[in-house]
């Protein structure tokens, strides 16, 4: 404040000092009402700079790089930058969250001990500084207690242990009160995230909230930068040509006229990695240097991950103004708000019918999925059974290569797969390697930042190898097997080989150095190949990576995320993307897998439970035909002996720890809720598990509504083995002895009197 209202004089001394060469009464009318316009502008600040931000915005809407109505908060990213905006205003959150730690049972014990000597209790008056000393002081004795237990134990007792124990949670709480510190002091700031991962909304919904607190806010898109940053952010400013030279002025009192409202001036610069003019990457550093000296004027800057390591890290840390790097989060997304995304895209692109529970499951796990998947049905009312990967990432494709101007993208996704297989590698390739004019690759360029299939990123090295080197790259894995599957099974028929022999041999090879492409590339290849009607070579792929452990590539690559395949059969996986179109050499393959390890009809049997209480098919209708197809009684017996065992891993179950038929007695319930009603096929199943195993206490609830004469007549009529029908026909004659006894045996507890012996 103090320099702020320093440099103000300076310059005001210098317009005092010019005043005195006024000569005539004109000359001091012109100067009055320039003064007067001057004060206009800085009063006026607010609503006009805002009015720019929302015409920026409505330009990222109209692009639909912004989309209000779906924007849904999936982690605390979002909550983190709102200490950025409110700055000190919202300090007084972060100390009664700090004091909050403190208020119950185990805050209350680590108060107690000796060695915890920080002040476990702070005013809201408290000055910021006193807050970081005070978290950091925390954190430190927290370490040294877990570090040094074992001879406070010595001392303590055994007290020493349970805090101990319980103080991890605390450990991420004031690491997270510390994080919040440092985003309400923080000046500047660059906000790092992957593709896609939603900067650009972030971006405009913090841009909305500023404004729906009078705070002026710029929202500049980098893109439109054609000259040095601070002197086209300079020009943007709601100020007069002609006072234009007295813009530090201008500036010096908006600062702190925004002192005393206890507001900043926000400018956000959208996508800095997208402006690849030297002068621009030049004076982004500086444009920080630029507007330091205003204590009261806050930038904050978006950049894709890996341009920021590789560009502008460099730059910024050169620079005397270093930002705060945020990086998003990229934590898993709550069920709840996945939930609620799903229903906003829904409504935003107006599609319409229900999802299955693989389909949303799908859906969750990826925003730019769920972007695609929405686009490309836009305005579509037909039920998605399944979420066919392959249709949507064509239709996709097509329409992005329809609106793609100036290059062939169908040209450059094959230049992509072709250096992709030359070179077998496959996370990226020099954009040099396209061999592309200038004006393609400026055309090129445009696409790459506009679209969810293909991008680019730098490279820089290091040392004497110090350069910066673009690379094209696939932006979404799966859709990365999509184009590469398309070239080869292209490149097959443009041949005319109708083994596929090129495709096949490739496949083979990726498989043999357990490269992630593999499980997507044969995907898309099956699904093909059942469009076409090969099922010569579908029977094929599944038998020769039906039982492989392809899935476990992709696995081992995103260790630590939800990457779990639906089935640990491949060959499952492949046939259920299909739909409920089961072909007969599917049937015998599931049979084939089925003979040799019991527990897949387990596998099958909840993915299609799932189904059923979606509505969709295929359903339990499957489950019971697997079953009708054995005729020798091994095998029913065993896949019956296994549901019981509880050896094997359970899926799409409401609670893991449950027993498997407590589960089903689970899924009965919502099954019976959701849809009002129990299906014959489901009914059969829940009888054949009652008569393997009768005292089941799971089935007790259930007995009276699927346990009837019709559907025993008709187990007995069906074509079941003939092991399953003794076992029904024996529960159904305990059922009928079990009524005849209490039949018999009511008359006596109707007229006997058992009250004197406590009965």
């Amino acid at each position: 404040m103090k320099e702020n209202f320093i440099n103000a004089l300076v310059i005001l001394k210098s317009i005092v000092d010019s005043i005195g060469t006024i000569q005539t009464a004109r000359g001091l009318i012109v100067l009055l009402i320039l003064i007067f316009s001057f004060i206009l502008c800085i009063f006026t600040f607010t609503n006009r700079v805002n009015k720019s931000a929302k015409l920026q915005i409505q330009r990222f809407k109209k692009e639909g790089k912004y989309l209000p109505s779906v924007y849904v908060e999936l982690n605390n990213s979002m909550e983190c930058l709102r200490y950025f905006i409110f700055s000190y205003r919202w300090k007084k959150r972060i100390i009664r969250q700090y004091n909050h730690l403190f208020s119950g049972y185990e805050g209350k014990r680590l108060k107690q001990l000796p060695i915890f000597t920080a002040k476990c209790r702070l005013s809201y008056f408290s000055s910021l500084s006193k807050l970081k000393s005070t978290l950091s002081l925390v954190s430190d004795q927290l370490d040294e207690l877990r570090k040094d237990h074992k001879e406070l134990y010595d001392k303590y007792g055994d007290v020493i242990w349970a805090i101990s124990n319980s103080t991890y949670n605390y450990v991420y709480a004031i690491k997270y009160l510390q994080d919040l510190c440092a985003m309400v002091s923080q000046k500047n700031m660059v906000l790092v995230g992957s593709a896609g991962n939603g900067k650009t909304s972030l971006l405009c919904r913090m841009a909305e909230v500023a404004i729906s607190n009078k705070m002026p806010c710029m929202l500049v898109n980098s893109r439109d930068i054609t000259e040095d940053c601070a002197e086209y952010i300079i020009k943007k400013l709601p100020i007069h040509p002609k006072l234009r030279h007295l813009t530090s002025l201008y500036l010096a009192l908006t600062s702190m006229m925004l002192f005393f409202q206890r507001k900043y001036f926000y400018i956000f610069v959208d996508a800095i990695n997208e402006n690849d003019r030297e002068i621009f990457i030049s004076s982004i550093s500086t444009l920080l240097e630029t507007f330091s000296k205003y204590p009261r004027i806050r930038i904050l800057l978006t950049c894709r991950r890996e341009y920021f390591d590789s560009r502008y890290k460099t730059l910024f840390s050169a620079g005397e103004e270093r930002p705060y790097i945020f990086n998003l989060h990229e934590s898993e997304y709550d069920r709840r708000a996945t939930r609620k995304l799903i229903e906003s895209y829904m409504e935003h692109f107006n599609v319409r019918g229900p999802f299955s529970l693989e389909t949303r499951k799908k859906l969750s796990n990826s925003l730019l999925l769920t972007r695609i998947f929405f686009e490309v049905n836009n305005n579509k009312n037909e039920c998605m059974l399944e979420f066919r990967n392959a249709e949507i990432y064509k239709l996709y494709f097509e329409e992005t290569a329809v609106k793609s101007k100036g290059v062939n993208l169908y040209s450059i996704v094959n230049s992509i797969a072709v250096y992709m297989f030359a070179e077998f590698q496959f996370d990226k390739i020099p954009i040099e390697k396209l061999n592309l004019s200038e004006d393609e690759l400026n055309s090129l360029k445009g696409l790459l930042d506009n679209n969810l299939i293909i991008s680019r990123s730098v490279y820089a090295g290091t040392g004497i190898t110090e350069r910066e080197e673009e690379y094209v790259y696939f932006v979404f894995d799966e859709l990365r097997d999509f184009c590469l599957a398309r070239y080869l099974l292209t490149l097959d028929e443009t041949k005319a080989s109708s083994e596929y022999a090129t495709f096949f041999s490739n496949v083979t090879r990726l498989f043999e150095h357990r490269l992630s492409p593999t499980e997507g590339i044969v995907k898309y290849a099956y699904h093909y190949f059942r469009t076409i009607v090969r099922d010569d070579l579908c029977e094929k792929i599944l038998g020769e990576f039906g039982e492989s452990d392809v899935q476990s590539i992709s696995e081992q690559e995103n260790y630590g995320l939800d990457s779990q395949a639906t089935f640990n059969n491949f060959g499952f996986s492949l046939i259920f993307s299909e739909g409920d179109n089961i072909a007969s050499f599917e049937m015998n393959y599931m049979l084939r897998c089925i003979e040799k390890d019991s527990h897949h009809y387990w596998d099958i049997f909840w993915f299609l439970l799932g189904n059923e209480y979606s509505g969709f098919t295929p359903n339990i209708k499957l489950g019971v035909d697997i079953l009708l197809h054995y005729k020798n009684d091994e095998t029913p017996e065993k896949i019956l002996r296994m549901f019981f065992a509880d050896i094997f891993e359970k899926y799409h179950t409401y609670l893991d720890n449950k027993h498997s038929a407590d589960n089903l007695k689970e899924w009965l319930d919502a099954i019976e809720k959701n849809t009002g009603a129990i299906s014959e096929n489901l009914k059969t199943i829940v009888v054949i598990l009652a008569a393997y195993d009768p005292t089941e206490f799971a089935f007790e609830e259930y007995r009276g509504l699927v346990m009837n004469d019709e559907l025993f007549e008709q187990i007995e009529k069906s074509d079941f083995c003939d092991w399953i029908k003794v076992l029904v026909s024996e529960l159904r004659d305990s059922m009928i002895s079990t009524s005849t006894d209490q039949n018999e045996i009511q008359p006596l507890i109707d007229l006997g009197d058992f009250e004197e012996y406590g009965i």
